[in-house]
């Protein structure tokens, strides 16, 4: 698992050792394997009781908290992606400048973080989509948005966004290296690449709004 194309770190956090004493073997197995295959195995206690179980739980809720987690992270990462839910309710932390700096802080020196930013079509989104640009905009030197069709979203017309501490989303762009790979897609392309952040008329100067001020 560890050894795919697309880095992913696997931590494994156990309550304590033997806790899967009284599983079926199959089940042991497929522990076994996935500790072998982790990068990382964190025993919570040395106590196999009940409280053991629940400094587990409370572990795990501490380092998955996105906003918890992040503000610990310091230029460990080459990209962030903040595939978040509308930026109301539990997820408005997800939106704020303190958030984004704490991507910027966690990211390497040339590292680049992409996050959902909504459909222009409602108000609401509007303006939210121009908020979050506003602060991205003021933490990243480039920051540009790129849009994509998606028809099971909203109008079916959706925003991205794209910052950076070094490259340029288009100027940076290696398509030489992309056709390479000879890699065979139903979506992206070289092109689409440059034409995603080519924005209608009215997004622009959306986004000109926030940036001017």
């Amino acid at each position: 698992m560890k050894h795919i194309d697309f880095y992913i770190k696997i931590i494994v956090v156990v309550p304590f050792i033997g806790y899967d004493s009284k599983w079926p073997d199959q089940s042991k197995h497929r522990l076994k394997k996935l500790i072998q295959n982790a990068n990382d195995s964190i025993v919570i206690s040395h106590s196999a009781d009940v409280s053991s179980y629940k400094k587990r739980n409370y572990y795990m809720v501490d380092h998955a908290d996105a906003l918890k987690y992040i503000r610990r992270c310091e230029e460990e990462y080459d990209l962030i992606i903040v595939d978040s839910s509308d930026p109301f309710g539990p997820s408005e932390g997800l939106f704020t400048r303190e958030f984004y700096g704490s991507c910027f802080n966690a990211l390497k020196a040339d590292g680049i973080m992409v996050n959902q930013q909504g459909s222009p079509f409602y108000a609401e989104d509007a303006s939210a989509m121009q908020r979050s640009h506003k602060r991205i905009a003021s933490t990243f030197p480039i920051s540009r948005v790129y849009q994509a069709h998606i028809p099971t979203f909203a109008a079916g017309y959706w925003l991205f966004g794209f910052a950076s501490k070094k490259y340029h989303p288009i100027d940076d762009l290696d398509a030489d290296a992309w056709k390479a790979l000879n890699m065979r897609t139903r979506y992206y392309t070289a092109r689409l690449h440059v034409g995603a952040f080519y924005l209608p008329a009215f997004l622009e100067e959306m986004l000109r709004e926030v940036e001017e001020h």
